[in-house]
């Protein structure tokens, strides 16, 4: 029986992942990775890195000033979390570096004015000014009612700086940015390594992202000679995201190219330039996919994505969708994918299913909505293909761009 583990993706995203051999026994137990984020003021950067403690239900933070002395006495740091989009009702953490160095715990009100907690929450575990080096821990979840609950998700960061007193967000002298990541996954057992397994990337080459709001990068690559001779399984898909590129590269997809010909053209470039092999509008089957916020995500033991062989056409293309909203100029990109594979077959095939709402007038908002929720169908058309004994999903991925807020 031709049976599929299904990655499920829900709206427009989806995702390849695994490691290792079905013929290993004994698994490894992972805690979500140090995830972290690159912060670029006028005059100041800085890395935020974190990671979760389980066993003491906290998150702990560390963030590195890569030029300490830029920090000025009377400068404050925000830390701010929310689920909604929005400045307003953000909880935050604020390290003072004014007089009493320490750590506020607080958020913002409907005018954007700071309203710090009477029970402190963020705890100022350390800090060497001269390193640029502080260190503070967080609850997952307080007895706070305005405090942030944080749980396995995308979560909005509010990161701000400036000096003196901390009046308004309004202030025109504060400097501030939203970003988005992970703040929380839980540990998961992966199968144990695979000594056969072997690793292809594909990269965009020096991608020149335009001071455009939206570009999109297209890399076609030919597999290798073993790959076309034999049919391998993917165990594992990893981002290769460029420094500095974290907030530009939304999200990236690798499609399958299923030609009828022997097609052979390889190409690096804008997806939309005329240079683009006319073939490749024949890579359309989609096999994997990240997100924004999203990680590395490893296939189950059971099951590992189909991959070369005879009968597999040897061209597949990653295509990378850069967000530009500030139009900044003279971007360089060389983000993509690192695939692991290898050729000890897992027991089942896996797949992917795309599930959400397409662009179509069909789908449009009116004008001048606060909010406007937009319902997708799965039609019988779909759903009676499935097998009749069902799929098992063993992933789940949300997307949506900057319009939507909240998916469920």
């Amino acid at each position: 029986m031709n049976f599929y583990l299904f990655l499920l993706l829900a709206v427009l995203t989806s995702t390849v992942f695994a490691k290792h051999s079905a013929q290993h026994h004994h698994d490894e137990t992972h805690s979500n990775d140090q995830t972290s984020l690159f912060v670029e003021f006028s005059d100041l950067q800085y890395n935020l890195t974190w990671n979760a403690d389980f066993d003491n239900q906290e998150i702990n933070f560390k963030i590195k000033i890569l030029k300490p002395k830029k920090l000025k006495n009377d400068q404050w740091l925000m830390f701010g979390f929310s689920d909604h989009g929005k400045e307003e009702d953000s909880d935050f953490c604020l390290f003072n570096n004014g007089g009493n160095r320490k750590m506020i715990d607080g958020y913002l009100d409907d005018n954007l004015e700071p309203k710090f907690d009477i029970q402190q929450d963020c705890h100022l575990e350390g800090y060497d000014l001269n390193k640029g080096q502080i260190v503070f821990r967080r609850k997952f979840t307080t007895c706070d009612i305005r405090d942030y609950a944080i749980e396995p998700g995308t979560t909005q960061f509010l990161l701000a700086t400036g000096h003196g007193k901390f009046e308004s967000l309004k202030d025109k002298r504060i400097s501030y940015h939203f970003r988005y990541n992970m703040l929380l996954q839980y540990p998961v057992k992966f199968p144990a390594n695979d000594p056969d397994a072997k690793t292809m990337t594909i990269l965009a080459k020096n991608a020149q992202v335009p001071a455009e709001r939206t570009t999109y990068w297209c890399a076609i690559v030919r597999l290798d000679e073993n790959l076309q001779k034999q049919k391998h399984h993917v165990i594992k898909l990893e981002p290769v995201i460029t420094p500095g590129m974290e907030q530009i590269v939304h999200h990236m997809e690798v499609f399958h190219c299923v030609t009828d010909q022997d097609a052979t053209e390889e190409y690096n470039g804008n997806c939309q330039s005329k240079a683009r092999p006319k073939m490749s509008h024949m890579c359309s089957k989609v096999l994997a996919a990240w997100s924004m916020g999203a990680s590395t995500v490893y296939y189950p033991k059971e099951a590992g994505l189909p991959f070369g062989g005879p009968g597999f056409r040897p061209l597949v293309m990653v295509e990378i969708h850069y967000n530009n909203p500030e139009m900044k100029a003279g971007l360089i990109d060389h983000s993509g994918f690192t695939f692991t594979y290898t050729p000890n077959l897992r027991p089942h095939d896996a797949s992917i299913i795309e599930l959400g709402l397409i662009y179509s007038d069909a789908n449009s908002i009116p004008p001048g909505q606060i909010s406007f929720p937009l319902t997708s169908y799965c039609i019988e058309d779909c759903t009676k293909k499935l097998p009749k004994d069902g799929i098992t999903i063993f992933g789940t991925q949300l997307h949506a761009h900057e319009t939507g807020k909240y998916i469920s």
